[in-house]
């Protein structure tokens, strides 16, 4: 497979390490700007980190690799040493240039994030609701932990129906997924791993998220922030940073400041715009 041979608007994995920490960002493809890119060019939507672009940069980025899963084929198709170029026009994206064929690596080197949310599930051509526990979930796999009476039901090629809420990050997530295999855990508890059918298009926003926290453990956030690139223009930026060090001042313990989270529906990011604080995502009013 090709690099142009992945179908438009599907997801893949940018890679990259800084110092000994490895790092995963899904994003999705997009049509080319140019259609007479050769075949081993694709376009990307980039990663954004607090709004700003994400610019990897390859004196501080090392070992980097674009990872697509093929539905198809069941593998991770790999392609190592790509050339990630952030192109602001005529909307920011990447433009990803490899030079070679990608090899063809284990399904189970897609990112999955280990969480560990109790919840309900059901199974296909079984009644009822079951208690299950989702432990880890990528774009393409799910780990559900089920009692040991349901995994005697042979839960093995059925399909599961689960739910989960993140309440800190106030994500929902609604999972189809295929029992690919189970393994009991103790004498009460079986683990399945499952390949996903379905599930909410915000996946991709969450586990970038869980990135997000794991860069901050890794005391790498800063860094990363200077590889970013603003999309507003300067002169906002500019203001938003006078007024929040003025604010600062008159307000020592409860101030703003340009590009901090929201406080009201905590989704969105706090611009300064016409001299008053605006929320991105609820536009809620925050005027000093």
């Amino acid at each position: 497979m090709i690099l142009g041979e992945i179908p438009r608007e599907d997801n893949i994995i940018i890679s990259f390490e800084i110092g000994t920490k490895h790092f995963d960002f899904t994003t999705s493809l997009l049509p080319k700007v140019d259609k007479d890119e050769p075949e081993l060019v694709v376009y990307s939507e980039p990663i954004m980190i607090q709004g700003s672009c994400l610019k990897i940069d390859n004196n501080r980025c090392h070992n980097q690799s674009l990872k697509y899963f093929n539905q198809r084929s069941g593998r991770t198709h790999i392609w190592t040493d790509p050339e990630i170029e952030y192109r602001p026009k005529p909307r920011g994206h990447y433009h990803i240039k490899c030079n070679d064929e990608s090899r063809l690596e284990n399904r189970r080197r897609a990112l999955r994030v280990p969480i560990n949310f109790r919840s309900t599930c059901t199974m296909s051509n079984l009644d009822g609701k079951y208690p299950c526990t989702v432990c880890d979930v990528s774009v393409t796999g799910v780990g559900i932990n089920i009692d040991i009476a349901l995994a005697e039901k042979n839960p093995v090629h059925r399909l599961v129906y689960t739910r989960f809420r993140d309440e800190i990050m106030g994500k929902d997530f609604y999972i189809t997924a295929r029992v690919l295999h189970s393994t009991q855990l103790d004498r009460k508890t079986s683990r399945c791993g499952c390949e996903i059918v379905t599930v909410s298009p915000s996946i991709n926003e969450y586990i970038n998220l869980k990135q997000m926290h794991k860069l901050a453990r890794a005391n790498l956030y800063d860094e990363i922030k200077q590889m970013t690139v603003a999309d507003e223009p300067e002169e906002n930026r500019r203001k938003g940073i006078e007024f929040s060090e003025s604010f600062r001042r008159l307000h020592p313990i409860s101030f703003l400041s340009h590009g901090d989270p929201c406080p009201v529906c905590e989704k969105g990011h706090v611009m300064f715009i016409d001299g008053v604080f605006v929320c991105s995502e609820c536009e809620s009013i925050m005027d000093p």
